[in-house]
């Protein structure tokens, strides 16, 4: 839609910055000095590069540059919106394209452990479409979330939805094994 162009734009310009596109034939300047200005040039660039310079002093620059129909841009912090529902729901297959290794569950568990962390959300993790996990991934996101968290906020924060047989039991072993290496040496949980 442009906004993301135009609102770099408009940071440079408020800020006292300097922006450039350079596209083909043409180019397109901003400075400070002698304002908006386009050209032909000679020889055709590649591709499209942009360059913008801001000036980061104005704490209110982003809002005051993301003006749109007259309303300014108010930054909404997502642990904001998901703190004002009471409920988080994460489709696991929507988070992930593959469920067979701990590099690929990674991302998913760090995504749960900031959520608990910065919101007070009771977060469901739907296992729907996903019909297969490794052990790995399992352990990954479910068992190390389950050590870090304890029982008693993991089963008051969390809520695992759906999923096959299968990938139930994956889950189940994995919380067991990280429960027992728990209590049997904390220091190597993780």
């Amino acid at each position: 839609m442009g906004n993301g162009l135009f609102g770099s734009y408009r940071l440079a310009q408020l800020s006292g910055g300097s922006f450039h596109i350079y596209s083909g034939f043409a180019s397109l300047t901003f400075a400070q000095k002698g304002g908006l200005h386009v050209s032909q040039e000679a020889v055709p660039f590649a591709g499209t590069l942009i360059v913008c310079s801001i000036k980061v002093s104005d704490t209110e620059l982003l809002s005051e540059a993301l003006t749109f129909r007259g309303e300014r841009y108010s930054p909404y912090s997502v642990a904001e919106r998901i703190s004002e529902d009471e409920n988080h729901l994460l489709i696991l297959a929507k988070e992930s394209n593959f469920f067979g290794s701990r590099p690929a569950a990674k991302p998913v568990r760090q995504k749960v452990e900031n959520l608990v962390r910065t919101t007070s959300a009771h977060i469901k993790i739907d296992l729907s479409d996903v019909t297969l996990i490794s052990s790995s991934f399992a352990d990954e996101v479910f068992g190390k979330l389950f050590a870090d968290l304890g029982p008693l906020e993991f089963m008051n924060r969390i809520t695992i939805l759906g999923g096959t047989k299968i990938v139930r039991q994956l889950i189940d072993r994995a919380i067991s094994q990280r429960a027992a290496l728990g209590l049997a040496a904390p220091e190597t949980s993780k």
